[in-house]
């Protein structure tokens, strides 16, 4: 790896790692008022993006295999890079995903039902959609912090950007004061979220 590609990298790190943040406390936010959809699409491409983010320390998973990554692969890679029962937890958040994206019910009735407002059934064991998100929520905070710390203790033991000098210097510094301005509005529907961002990547 040459010190071009390796610059790539960090960049990729830097701005997924961030983007990972802003679906996360958008997920927070869009859970707190009950929209329960929003939330779900938040938490799991919260991890899809941290997964990202772990990928580019690893060198064998090669730069042109990652200008357009796939969900497979992300989730491949964390099931084979991840202590049990983690990728559990990470299937079952893109289970929730498309389950909640396609109507996946099955027959055209159960569809019905659920849109009707009927309890449902689900391969989790919850009976309605706040139960499938509230197992959403835990398993994208836990994944969150355990990628997070896993690709700085990789920055800090091998000198990389943007993570080397630690995470005040990522947010304050790497970042910059405009971070994520396109998109969190700074007013006050924004001000919690993009809070809770900058909590996450100052702390995990």
């Amino acid at each position: 790896m040459d010190q071009q590609e390796q610059h790539k990298r960090e960049m990729n790190i830097g701005a997924h790692l961030a983007w990972s943040a802003a679906f996360l406390a958008s997920g927070n936010a869009a859970d707190s008022s009950q929209n329960l959809l929003a939330a779900a699409f938040s938490y799991y491409y919260s991890v899809f993006h941290a997964g990202f983010a772990l990928i580019n320390t690893d060198h064998t998973f090669h730069m042109p295999d990652m200008e357009l990554i796939h969900h497979n692969k992300v989730e491949s890679y964390l099931e084979n890079n991840l202590p049990t029962p983690m990728p559990i937890n990470a299937k079952n958040l893109r289970a929730t995903r498309e389950f909640l994206s396609y109507l996946g019910a099955g027959a055209p009735e159960e569809k019905l039902r659920i849109v009707r407002g009927h309890p449902v059934s689900t391969a989790l064991g919850t009976r309605d959609i706040r139960g499938l998100v509230n197992l959403a929520r835990n398993d994208s905070e836990d994944l969150f912090k355990h990628l997070y710390k896993a690709v700085e203790d990789f920055c800090k033991a091998n000198d990389w950007q943007p993570l080397k000098f630690g995470r005040e210097y990522f947010v304050d510094e790497y970042l910059d004061e405009d971070i994520l301005l396109n998109v969190i509005p700074r007013d006050a529907s924004g001000t919690p979220i993009i809070r809770r961002a900058l909590d996450l990547l100052s702390k995990g």
